[in-house]
């Protein structure tokens, strides 16, 4: 299969388990850091279930103790930046005492690594975002901001650096 038609088949892919399933895959094989990797964000049947993080592991041996994160997205590219950023602390909600969308990818992952520098304060951690889209520039360097200031390491893999692999 050529680059462009591999490219164009990552896009389309509706089927969120099918997409982790093949983005942890190639993380995987990619990265030996990332070989590791425990799924569970997917059950037996393939189907994705309810989970803090889609990936996660823990380097053997690193010094200073190393998580990686990863989170899987199969959303639209105008619905991305609120996928991986929302932050409900900044949102006033309408009706109810609390905002009722969920918080971001990065939040959530800033959240559980901040739990987890209660036992291991030097803890470094990696979040690896993949997507089946491109997200532009800007929204790179939001999220790589967004990171930066929770004290994570961003890792993005795009539609193209996936079909790049593949």
């Amino acid at each position: 299969m050529n680059a462009e038609r591999t490219h164009q088949a990552l896009a389309t892919i509706t089927d969120e388990g099918l997409f982790e399933r093949l983005a942890t895959a190639i993380l995987r094989e990619a990265n030996p850091t990332y070989h590791s990797l425990a799924h569970p964000g997917v059950n037996a049947a393939g189907k994705t279930v309810k989970s803090p993080l889609d990936g996660i592991c823990f380097v053997q041996g690193a010094d200073p103790p190393h998580m990686i994160a990863v989170h899987h997205t199969t959303t639209a590219l105008k619905k991305l930046e609120k996928k991986w950023l929302h932050d409900p602390s900044r949102v006033k909600p309408r009706k109810g005492p609390q905002p009722t969308a969920p918080a971001g990818d990065l939040i959530k992952t800033a959240e559980l690594a901040d739990e987890e520098r209660t036992r291991t304060p030097n803890l470094r951690v990696t979040l690896i975002l993949t997507t089946n889209q491109e997200p532009d520039e800007a929204l790179v360097r939001t999220v790589e901001a967004a990171g930066r200031d929770r004290g994570l390491e961003i890792d993005p893999w795009p539609c193209s650096r996936l079909s790049h692999f593949l």
